[in-house]
């Protein structure tokens, strides 16, 4: 068989996926060639492209299978590599592009096919690999009678697709008909298809895959397994490889089981076989395949030396493995591999940074600034966006992956890993990172042993106490000092030259200004109430942002004495870069280093300047609120003890928001998040009960429940297909 020809790739899909292709096609010398809606045009993967094509306005156009081969087409492309996501695993969109006699970099459309439905697979493999009990056709009486039978909790599942949608965990007979509705609907937006199964939910388990690959010629290898059981909503967080609770007598049991299962379905090109592991009995039974690149293959790429995307390509080339893999190793000094690794090189880590609140409620919003300052070795940056990019409602709020990896051991790849973030900087967006920070120095996640897909939910109380105790009042004091000092320092700035003179600094003479401090960096505010100066005063505002008013002086030698502080603040540097400062001061006899960026509008008092002391990563936003807007007789009236309102964070594997996550005030219920109104249920002036579901919102094909808190009559603010932000106010119930 002669190598096919493949000098352009065209590739079908977005962000961060598309960058990682297109770095492969120009380290290999091959065009890359992008496609990009309007929305996505100014993201950075659509610049890094040889060529783009804009496929117009429509936010759905990545599905759209003739716009995509049609430019294609016009481009001349040799290849379509479709990431994942989208059409990765559509069948007939792999078929439609090798009719048009292009290449289609995945598995053959007859594989797609007999995988892309998980009841086919089922169906298919079950004398081949161990299955989880359920059932895959049948009426709700039958399932129902099925579930009493496995014994509840039970899990419906769409039989397309992946990635947490179209999937619900039910825990009584009266849940499983709204969950069987529910996830039809997820997945026929998500995947273009509602047919969804019944499994045997298991509360404890290991989330464990194996990375397999096939060529053209019938052969088809194992790259070890890789550990995903850090997931929230089915969707996975954190990954590594090798997992620490698998042994080789296991490693080589399950490797084995799927090569057998890929052998069984003539695969060819990258796939993932999951399987959940039982952690007390070591059995593993199989979940599904995966027919296209994984998110998280960067951790088997750094423990087997091998670039995948690479193989990809070599492989749809119609290379033989054997000729492929030494060609696409990572550092070209170590053996290469003629077939499958018997044990992994080091340790990998991947953290995936995602714009959500620390209730893991997808956010959207603009990125003011993404920057890393010190880069550990071996850490690798998979970003989605840069500094002035947006996260939009209609896809995925990934922002990066954070990908670490170490020699010698876990422990190691692990503290790479929060250094890196804790040296990554991400402004204007409120983000994980502080939420991943949590995880990656708790305890239970160092020792590993009690890890399961439920471990985030079990442990979230735990968890929230972690990020608590790192964005502690005493780091958002000095962090609101550092902000007053970039001011003071900054008033002679030309897009800062109408800050009341309240910023202004006369030696000696004290000094009144008032600050915001905001919520949006990661979320959340201590549950404490906190001060950044001896008389300075908390009055709570309706989006729970607390202003506060800093009092200090400035001596001649450049020193900054806030009121009610024991230490005074020195001005060492400020170091202006590109769109930041780093911003040096003393205090307390140390030396502190802190990221500085300031968003300016138009109108002052929405000035806000965000600060990240290096080295914890933690960030706080400011808001500057001018003394005029905020009268000091006013102020003085506000008690100062009362804490701020907290939200009463609720973790649930169901996209379900509670009244309490909803943000009841009053009678009045708002927004939970950034998204789009699918559907009202309750229809204007009709009655409504407490607990009784309202409308559904969606955000990133993801459904939430918006329940009531009160029994009355709805007056309704929003309209069906509404993109509604944070805080919008949904419905009265009056």
């Amino acid at each position: 068989m002669g190598l096919r020809k493949i000098e352009r790739i065209l590739i079908a899909n977005r962000g961060e996926i598309a960058r990682r292709v297109i770095r492969a096609c120009d380290e290999m010398g091959l065009t890359s060639i992008a496609v990009y809606t309007e929305v996505d045009k100014s993201l950075p993967f659509v610049g890094e492209a040889k060529t783009a094509v804009c496929l117009g306005n429509d936010t759905q156009a990545y599905l759209d299978m003739k716009a995509i081969i049609k430019a294609a087409k016009d481009t001349k492309a040799d290849a379509i590599h479709p990431g994942y996501g989208f059409l990765s695993e559509r069948a007939d969109f792999a078929r439609a592009v090798e009719a048009e006699g292009i290449a289609f970099i995945g598995p053959t459309p007859e594989t797609i096919e007999s995988m892309g439905s998980k009841i086919g697979a089922k169906t298919l493999l079950k004398d081949t690999a161990p299955l989880v009990p359920g059932r895959t056709s049948g009426s709700v009486d039958e399932w129902v009678a099925a579930s009493e039978e496995m014994g509840y909790p039970v899990l419906v599942k769409a039989s397309a697709g992946g990635g947490g949608r179209g999937m619900r965990v039910v825990w009584n007979a009266s849940e499983l008909k709204e969950a069987m509705k529910t996830a039809e609907g997820e997945a026929l937006r998500a995947f273009g298809e509602g047919s969804v199964m019944l499994e045997k939910y298991f509360n404890e388990v290991r989330h464990i895959e194996v990375q397999i690959f096939g060529d053209a010629h019938g052969n088809v290898i194992h790259l070890l397994e890789r550990e995903c059981s850090i997931q929230r909503r089915h969707q996975k967080v954190i990954e590594e490889a090798p997992s620490k609770f698998v042994t080789p007598e296991l490693r080589k049991e399950m490797c084995e089981s799927a090569v057998r299962i890929a052998q069984t379905i003539n695969y060819r090109g990258a796939g993932t076989v999951e399987f959940i592991v039982d952690p007390k009995t070591k059995k593993f039974y199989f979940l599904e395949v995966n027919t296209r690149l994984q998110v998280e293959h960067p951790v088997t790429e750094l423990v087997t030396n091998l670039d995948l995307v690479q193989l990809q390509i070599l492989v749809a080339m119609g290379v033989p493995m054997k000729q492929a893999l030494p060609q696409v190793r990572l550092d070209k000094t170590l053996p290469a591999l003629t077939t499958s690794p018997t044990e992994p090189i080091g340790h990998a880590i991947e953290v995936r940074v995602y714009a959500e609140d620390f209730n893991l409620m997808p956010t959207v919003g603009d990125v003011d600034l993404w920057h890393t300052l010190q880069k550990p070795s071996d850490t690798y940056y998979h970003n989605a966006v840069e500094t002035g990019t947006t996260i939009s409602v209609h896809y995925d709020n990934m922002i990066s992956k954070v990908v670490t990896w170490d020699a010698y051991s876990r422990d190691s790849a692990i503290r790479k890993c929060v250094r890196a973030l804790r040296n990554t900087a991400c402004f204007g967006l409120t983000n994980n990172k502080l939420f991943l920070l949590s995880m990656l120095v708790d305890e239970q996640f160092s020792e590993g042993s009690q890890l399961c897909t439920k471990w985030i939910a079990d442990r979230f109380e735990v968890l929230k106490a972690t990020a608590f105790s790192m964005l502690s009042p005493e780091l958002i004091k000095l962090s609101g000092q550092v902000a007053t000092i970039w001011f003071t320092a900054h008033k002679k700035r030309t897009h800062l030259r109408h800050i009341p003179s309240g910023w202004s600094n006369v030696g000696n003479r004290t000094i009144e200004s008032v600050l915001k401090v905001r919520k949006s960096a990661h979320g959340i505010l201590p549950p404490t109430p906190y001060k950044l100066s001896a008389d300075s005063v908390e009055k709570e505002d309706e989006t729970g942002d607390i202003p506060i008013v800093v009092k200090y002086t400035r001596d001649r030698k450049g020193v900054y004495h806030f009121l009610g502080s024991k230490d005074a603040v020195e001005l060492i540097d400020i170091n202006e870069r590109q769109g930041f400062s780093i911003v040096k001061v003393q205090t307390g006899g140390r030396l502190e280093s802190f990221v500085v960026s300031c968003k300016s509008p138009s109108q002052i008092e929405e000035c806000e300047v965000s600060v990240m002391r290096i080295e914890d990563g933690i960030e706080v936003t400011f808001q500057k609120i001018p003394s005029l807007l905020f009268p000091q007789n006013e102020i003085a009236e506000t008690p100062t003890t009362r804490p701020p309102t907290q939200t009463n964070y609720v973790f649930s594997d169901n996209q379900d928001a509670a009244p309490e996550e909803a943000g009841i005030t009053g009678n009045k219920v708002v927004s939970p998040k950034m998204a789009k109104v699918f559907k009202i249920l309750k229809p204007q002036g009709s009655t409504v009960t407490k607990g009784e579901a309202v409308i559904i919102l969606e955000s990133m094909k993801m459904e939430t429940k918006v329940l009531s808190n009160f029994d009355g009559k709805i007056n309704l603010k929003c309209k069906e297909s509404d993109l509604v932000r944070t805080g919008k106010t949904l419905f009265l119930v009056e």
